[in-house]
């Protein structure tokens, strides 16, 4: 889903648009990494959304702030509460969606684990490599003088 863009008066109101899609645009990318069963990129994705979703509540405050200054704050204020409510549902949907790709590639992972366990492929740490046993304890002996 794409937010649509206009240009404000108040160039914080663009900032915190601009925020939004790009909360959008992760949270699609990072669906997509998990269905491709990308899960390094996943992660990234996930970090960058965090990251995405920190600058967007300083984009908010920042838009409120400015209201002040627009030559029709009531106007604004009236489409910026329209804009969050509606970024709000869609948010709503796409983190719902995110959830299930997640759910489903942990149940994925999961099951080819099982799978790979059944057929005495090795998984793990250690990849199936033998351990080296620990060798056996013997006191120093004493040293000639």
């Amino acid at each position: 889903m794409r937010i649509t863009q206009v240009r404000h008066p108040c160039p914080e109101l663009t900032a915190l648009m601009a925020a939004e899609t790009r909360i959008v645009e992760l949270i699609a990318c990072e669906r997509a990494a998990l269905r491709e069963g990308r899960l390094l990129a996943a992660r990234a994705y996930a970090t960058q959304l965090r990251d995405a979703a920190s600058a967007y509540l300083t984009k908010l405050r920042e838009a409120r702030a400015c209201l002040s200054n627009a030559p029709d704050p009531a106007t604004l204020a009236t489409e910026m509460e329209r804009r969050r409510r509606t970024f709000a549902d869609i948010l709503r949907v796409e983190l719902a969606a995110l959830a299930s790709s997640r759910i489903l590639s942990t149940e994925r992972l999961r099951a080819a684990k099982e799978k790979a366990g059944e057929a005495g492929i090795p998984s793990g740490p250690n990849l199936g490599m033998r351990q080296a046993k620990p060798a056996a304890f013997s006191p120093a002996r004493p040293r000639a003088a």
